[in-house]
């Protein structure tokens, strides 16, 4: 634990874990530092009391657009209502937009659930498209006729149109579990996905040979067995997993 001060929380730095720093002040208070420099402010509280009532877990914003104060601010609210019983989340949900939504899938699914390239893809379609395009909208508001037409229009895309889709409604199934939006209303349902013709990529001589010159740096510092499962792939088209299994 740590006094959190505008001083401490400018200067901390990141660590290539992510570091969690509670106040020793304000009970439930915290700090959130991600390796790629993200600070984030959160919230551990009970709604009611007693060791029995239910505890929760909810991100107040992240620097610089939310100061130390102003999150200290909003964390004693959340404290008072959840201490009369009031969900502080529930009576903040209506309120709730997209792009807060998807600070929150990022830190309270993606980052635990999925794979490293799976969350930078994620990351990607949310910086570039969703928040753009999305951000400004309440998470009740989202209907089916926003995306129909969204999708529509990257029908010259179509995989990249099937893959945001699916984001979106992931994190519209998260909205209904985490009570931001009723159940069974994920607007994403009944939007039909496109057909996806599968790709066919042959490499050059001039990236076969810049390939092979990157597996021979990497001799002193990788497994022989993964190189040699590339100079695989490489030599027989199979599958990486067909290669990885061989015996």
């Amino acid at each position: 634990m740590a006094k959190l001060t505008t001083r401490f929380v400018n200067e901390i730095k990141p660590t290539d874990r992510i570091k969690t720093l509670w106040d020793n002040q304000l009970k439930g208070f915290g700090l959130c530092v991600r390796p790629s420099g993200k600070k984030t402010f959160i919230l551990k509280y009970r709604i009611g009391r007693g060791r029995r009532a239910l505890s929760k877990k909810h991100s107040l914003g992240c620097l610089p657009v939310v100061t130390l104060e102003i999150a200290k601010n909003q964390a004693k609210s959340f404290l008072l209502m959840a201490s009369q019983g009031i969900d502080p989340i529930k009576k903040d949900c209506a309120l709730l937009t997209i792009r807060e939504l998807c600070e929150q899938y990022l830190e309270r699914y993606a980052i635990i659930h999925k794979k490293q390239s799976s969350l930078i893809r994620d990351q990607n379609l949310i910086n570039r498209v969703i928040i753009p395009d999305f951000g400004k909208m309440r998470v009740v508001d989202l209907g089916r006729g926003h995306l129909i037409k969204y999708h529509h229009s990257l029908k010259a895309t179509p995989i990249m149109a099937n893959r945001l889709l699916a984001l979106i409604s992931t994190m519209m199934n998260l909205a209904e579990k985490w009570e931001y939006r009723p159940q069974n209303t994920n607007p994403c349902k009944y939007v039909d996905r496109y057909k996806e013709n599968k790709r066919k990529v042959y490499l050059s001589m001039d990236q076969l040979e810049r390939v092979g010159r990157a597996l021979k740096q990497l001799k002193d510092t990788e497994s022989i067995y993964t190189l040699s499962a590339f100079k695989l792939v490489l030599s027989t088209g199979c599958r990486t997993s067909e290669i990885l299994n061989l015996k």
